[in-house]
């Protein structure tokens, strides 16, 4: 019982230190001269990611998706942030950053797979993208 909580512990622990839990979100600007959509000016395409670790149903550990950032960012802890809506919240608030009044041809997927030999932990991810116009 005792080797089974320290290799549960070893991995939060590492899950921790690779930065799992995590939520980005990227824009770019140059198409080439390419129209994103006819009748409209380009502002960006736009992708957004979120992921972390769920004990069955209830999150551990999430990306922050109202402050995303690189790598080492700070992840949230029981709070559910692997979520669509989350998600497109992060993608809508960069896009109108980057001027989109408009976003078109969103599309999502959303992932969820079990941690092997936990039983109980499971990895999610949701990621989404768009095509910001004006």
């Amino acid at each position: 019982m005792k080797a089974l909580r320290a290799s549960l512990l070893l991995i939060v622990a590492c899950l921790l230190v690779l930065g799992l839990g995590c939520a980005r979100v990227h824009s770019a600007t140059d198409f080439s001269g390419l129209k994103l959509s006819q009748g409209a000016e380009n502002a960006c395409h736009v992708t957004g990611h979120s992921w972390g670790i769920y004990c069955l149903w209830i999150p551990l550990i999430t990306g922050n998706t109202e402050d995303p950032g690189g790598f080492f960012q700070l992840p949230v802890f029981l709070k559910d942030t692997v979520n669509p809506d989350a998600t497109a919240s992060m993608l809508s608030i960069k896009a109108k950053a980057r001027g989109a009044t408009h976003l078109l041809d969103v599309q999502s997927t959303y992932r969820s797979f079990w941690i092997m030999p936990t039983f109980v932990l499971f990895y999610r991810s949701t990621s989404m993208s768009g095509n910001g116009v004006k």
